[in-house]
């Protein structure tokens, strides 16, 4: 049988016995889609019929709670091909129209225990239902006690993952705020993501002290060497927050970090990230601007994951409008430029803390301080930066 067409390179691993444990760094559709292989693979070289080897995986995951319907098109030692749905069919937590998986198994006579090492695996269209908790856990429905199961297991060492090829995925998820809808392609190798282009669908997202309207966003990355490439957009209609405002926004995020370590959600290096914002109308803190225009650019070195990092480094912008306003200060056709030469960033225990001074310099046509008029100016000064 022909191997699925990956855009990742091929290889032949060492012929022995498949771990499960392989799931806990493939990320979320890369967790569903294992954890079919291994339903699947594990069970149909029992038998050369596809019908034997279909009731064989789904009475397996009946046997876990687990309403499923497989479909196999084709079957030989090298791979097989079909379809697969687990859970109800009114309301699948994963399906996928086509699943094509290649393996090598290891047979007793070449004296190593007889297993099958899964060499690549390809989705098409795959289908996935979740929900993400109040403590911003994902949950997979019914089959989360068999994903917990499987992630308990050790990682064996020298046993390299599978390349992995996602064709159309959607993800629904349900989240405290609302429900999120991801569509893309996605390409791994060995728990290692190489690309994504990701689009996230209009949306209305609301949560005690945030409330946000967007039309959507674009998310793509690409892995180079021991670095990652990350890029965002996003429309936005309104957000409203307790210390901020946006409307008829738009922002594009660019970001070349050091590529992650999974198992441990923790990255350690150089970081450097550039932020575009143009909005009809915003508000920070007493600020408030109309026609605004932000670039923000940092650099410096990153280390911590998403629960405690530290951040070590420089910053600089430049914010225009054609208003600018604060307390006892109104400025038109203004421009505020910003250099950090060090800022140092602590996040622990769902705080943070920002050390450092910043420059700012602003320029504008005409302003007004405390109700007089002072013209076409130009000021600057230090000012410590917000929670410093």
């Amino acid at each position: 049988m022909a191997e699925p067409s990956t855009d990742a390179t091929q290889k032949t691993p060492p012929r022995q016995a498949w771990a499960r444990g392989r799931l806990v760094d493939l990320g979320l559709e890369a967790v569903s889609l294992s954890m079919l292989a291994f339903i699947a693979t594990g069970l149909v070289v029992w038998s050369g019929r596809r019908e034997i080897s279909r009731e064989l995986a789904e009475g397996w995951l009946r046997e876990h709670g687990i309403e499923a319907a497989v479909e196999i098109d084709d079957l030989d030692a090298t791979g097989f091909s079909g379809r697969v749905r687990l859970g109800s069919r009114e309301n699948p937590v994963f399906a996928a129209d086509r699943l094509e998986v290649a393996y090598d198994l290891a047979a007793p006579w070449t004296g190593q225990r007889f297993g099958i090492q899964t060499k690549a695996v390809r989705l098409v269209r795959p289908r996935i239902l979740a929900s993400v908790d109040n403590k911003g856990r994902v949950r997979f429905g019914a089959l989360q006690p068999l994903i917990d199961e499987a992630l308990k297991s050790p990682r064996k060492p020298n046993v390299p993952g599978p390349a992995i090829l996602v064709e159309d995925a959607r993800l629904d998820l349900s989240t405290p705020g609302g429900r999120v809808r991801l569509t893309g392609d996605a390409s791994l190798d060995d728990g290692q993501l190489l690309r994504l282009d990701g689009r996230l669908a209009p949306l209305r997202y609301a949560v005690p002290d945030l409330a946000l309207t967007a039309k959507g966003a674009t998310v793509t990355a690409r892995k180079r060497g021991d670095r990652l490439t990350v890029e965002v957009s996003l429309a936005i209609d309104s957000l409203e927050a307790k210390d901020a405002d946006l409307a008829g926004a738009s922002a594009k995020l660019s970001a070349d970090l050091p590529y992650p370590d999974l198992a441990r959600m923790r990255a350690s290096g150089p970081l450097e990230a550039r932020l575009a914002l143009r909005a009809e109308n915003g508000r920070a803190g007493e600020g408030q601007a109309r026609d605004l225009a932000a670039d923000l650019s940092l650099a410096g070195r990153f280390d911590g994951g998403l629960d405690a990092f530290a951040f070590l480094g420089r910053s600089r912008g430049t914010v225009r409008g054609e208003r600018l306003s604060a307390p006892s200060l109104d400025a038109r056709s203004a421009s505020v430029s910003l250099e950090a030469p060090r800022v140092a960033i602590d996040h622990r225990q769902g705080r943070t803390a920002v050390r450092g001074a910043i420059q700012s310099a602003l320029t504008a046509e005409q302003v007004l301080a405390g109700g007089a008029a002072l013209g076409g100016g130009r000021g600057a000064g230090p000012r410590p930066p917000p929670g410093g």
